[in-house]
């Protein structure tokens, strides 16, 4: 029988497909157990966060306009009105010629819209400052949200949850959060030429790379691998292997024979499983170009390159 070359898919094509498929379901989790897993609902600040406009130096409150023209050879005085202690509310409010000795963190009492730095100050006495250096307004403070604003979406589903999004949710007081399971991914290489990693390969054959490779690149993109092994370039066996793949898993990859060769059976196997549709045969990744989305049964059933380095430029690229 002949083979039809592939035809190329355009890239907004190729992810319109993919998006074609049902998600896995969604579990509640602690957000101390949800590092590396995929966020399933959109988060939305109900807070300012960090919630007071604060300082980011140790010195002194002040209103900006107050120092402007200040310099070491005509400084500006301040009266010194008070301290604003870590983690309280301040009591007094900053007038026109006015400061107040705050720490890095602190919060920025009401009237003041900067902070001079400690060493560009000198205190002549309790209730006097001495300022060198003149300030605009927002100078070494944080605003009230800063980091995001309340009502704003922060985090969308689909988002991989990092230590950094673990601690904006934290941030946030979401303790508890919806994220999707963990999909199981079969992985099956394809090829006369492979042999196990613990054999030496006689000339002509390789040991088995991408079983290894991609079942480490699905563990990190927070899918559950299940390995199928080395299959044979046999029609009957690579069918029966991709049926029972199926009916395990959540989606199917099959590394090598996506290409048109005569040894290729990647295109005929899934043409011959039950319900299945070829989504697209080529797409505009180099390497990689050859690859194949089927759908059977609902699932997603890929067929990647067999060289290693293709294959791995299109799971990461395009898979997941």
């Amino acid at each position: 029988m002949s083979k039809e070359f592939f035809t190329v898919t355009p890239v907004r094509e190729v992810f319109e497909r993919i998006a074609e498929f049902p998600r896995v379901g969604a579990d509640t989790l602690s957000i101390t157990q949800a590092s590396t897993r995929v966020l399933a609902e959109n988060i939305v600040a109900d807070i300012d966060v960090p919630g007071f406009a604060r300082a980011t130096m140790d010195g002194y409150a002040v209103r900006a306009s107050a120092t402007f023209g200040a310099s070491e050879f005509n400084p500006a005085y301040l009266t010194i009105c008070g301290k604003v202690d870590m983690g309280d509310t301040p009591a007094l409010n900053i007038g026109q010629v006015q400061s107040a000795r705050i720490a890095t963190g602190g919060m920025l009492p009401p009237g003041a819209d900067a902070v001079v730095m400690i060493e560009q100050t000198t205190e002549i006495d309790e209730t006097t400052l001495e300022v060198y250096k003149a300030v605009a307004p927002g100078t070494n403070t944080v605003a009230a949200d800063e980091d995001f604003a309340k009502n704003r979406e922060v985090l969308s589903a689909g988002a991989p949850l990092r230590p950094q999004e673990i601690g904006l949710l934290a941030a946030l007081g979401r303790n508890e959060i919806r994220v999707y399971q963990k999909p199981i991914i079969g992985i099956i290489s394809t090829g006369d030429e492979l042999v196990e990693v613990d054999q030496v390969p006689p000339p002509g054959r390789i040991r088995d790379v991408n079983t290894y490779t991609l079942s480490a690149m699905a563990a990190n993109a927070g899918g559950l691998p299940r390995t199928y092994g080395i299959v044979a370039d046999q029609y009957e066996h690579l069918l029966a292997v991709c049926r029972r793949a199926l009916a395990e898993t959540d989606m199917v990859l099959i590394s090598g024979g996506s290409s048109v060769g005569t040894r290729d059976l990647t295109m005929e196997v899934i043409e011959s499983l039950p319900e299945s549709q070829i989504m697209f045969h080529g797409i505009p990744v180099r390497p990689g170009k050859p690859t194949i989305l089927a759908k059977s049964g609902g699932k997603a059933l890929w067929g990647l390159p067999g060289q290693i380095t293709s294959a791995m430029v299109v799971f990461d690229r395009i898979v997941v």
